[in-house]
């Protein structure tokens, strides 16, 4: 009567389908919350280099301030559940594939338990950024530093321009501070990214860029290099 339990391609086959539903419920949810997909277009490596920007044709209006939502990490409450679960049913798929290699000890038989403890330990691993310190980000960030010549408010306006040519949906500005945030749409390469600019005074008309580009769900662990493009055409649109 409990056969079924110690069924491994029956256990394969629930553990196939409940991720596909996974998979679907964040891809419509994600959606939800998205507009125009971000053009993806790569730009010139960033590094630490020192450029001059010219000055463009000043601003009727320049926009200084804008306190919005906040771009913070997404990691809503169905997506903790889900790592609980799936969690806890890998633990069971690997004790499954462990006790079926004991008893028909073979090369084949042998993958499934090191899969489904590879997908345990990313879970694992999941949860653990989760309930941590969701603030610290996903392990697939990138960040770039750069230096400008030129006048602050011509960078200011550069900066601001830059993003919005890249459709980033800007969520806060602080010029006095020289901070922007915003938010990148949905992809089929992520679910969207918070990129973070930081300008500092470097010397007499010169100035840092501090650029931060990091995956908005904290489980991320592959972007498909996502992040380092959006530096890379952050770099670009800035000094073409």
């Amino acid at each position: 009567m409990l056969e079924w339990l110690l069924n491994a391609e029956l256990w394969k086959q629930i553990a196939g389908v409940a991720t596909t539903v996974l998979g679907l419920v964040t891809a419509v949810v994600a959606l939800k919350k998205t507009r125009s997909p971000a053009s993806t277009s790569d730009g010139p490596r960033s590094g630490s280099a020192v450029v001059d920007l010219r000055p463009a044709a000043a601003a009727r209006l320049r926009l200084v301030s804008l306190e919005g939502e906040p771009a913070v990490p997404w990691s809503p409450l169905w997506l903790k559940a889900a790592v609980v679960v799936f969690g806890i049913l890998g633990v069971l798929m690997t004790a499954l594939s462990v006790f079926t290699f004991v008893q028909e000890p073979s090369f084949l038989s042998l993958l499934p338990a090191f899969f489904f403890a590879g997908c345990t330990v990313s879970y694992v691993v999941a949860a653990k950024r989760l309930w941590g310190n969701p603030q610290q980000g996903s392990s697939v960030k990138r960040e770039g530093t750069f230096n400008i010549l030129g006048e602050y408010d011509h960078l200011w306006d550069g900066c601001v321009a830059a993003l919005r040519r890249m459709k980033v949906e800007i969520k806060t500005i602080d010029a006095k501070k020289g901070v922007i945030e915003g938010e990148t749409a949905w992809s089929w390469k992520s679910f969207g990214e918070i990129l973070v600019v930081q300008i500092t005074k470097a010397g007499p008309d010169e100035y840092s860029v501090h650029v931060k580009s990091d995956s908005i769900i904290v489980t991320t662990a592959f972007d498909f290099g996502k992040n380092a493009s959006n530096i890379r055409r952050f770099v670009q649109e800035l000094v073409p």
